[in-house]
């Protein structure tokens, strides 16, 4: 699986997934199928690595708010806890909902058996 952070289009192409937090928004992430991985249904879930907080995912198409920012309590309950990439599909397209700067560990699973991690290191953002 390959993952694209479009919060920060100015940084250059990190060693590690990377995004830059914007408190209230959420952040673009394209979810892309490369070749060598099979096609078969997979599961998204993802954490808050210091607290075990479930990440939500918006990949419905548009976005998951009319206007921004928007509270944490937003960010923590509007989506889904665990994002379906349907066997047919190549790239998915949407946001996912970081409630807060740190890492966050993004499991990839298929058949029920845990078949990849990244931990996304999400950047405050500085001035």
């Amino acid at each position: 699986m390959l993952f694209g952070f479009y919060s920060d289009p100015n940084s250059p192409l990190p060693t590690r997934a990377q995004s830059v937090f914007l408190d209230g928004y959420p952040s673009k992430v394209v979810v892309e199928r490369n070749r060598q991985w099979p096609t078969r249904r997979t599961i998204l879930r993802g954490i808050d690595c210091s607290t075990g907080k479930s990440l939500r995912f918006w990949y419905r198409g548009g976005s998951p708010f009319q206007t921004v920012p928007v509270s944490k309590q937003q960010l923590e309950t509007t989506g889904t806890v665990t994002q379906v990439f349907p066997a047919a599909v190549r790239a998915l397209h949407g946001y996912m909902l970081f409630t807060e700067a740190g890492r966050w560990k993004i499991t990839v699973s298929q058949k029920g058996r845990r078949v990849g991690v990244v931990v996304v290191q999400v950047r405050p953002q500085t001035s």
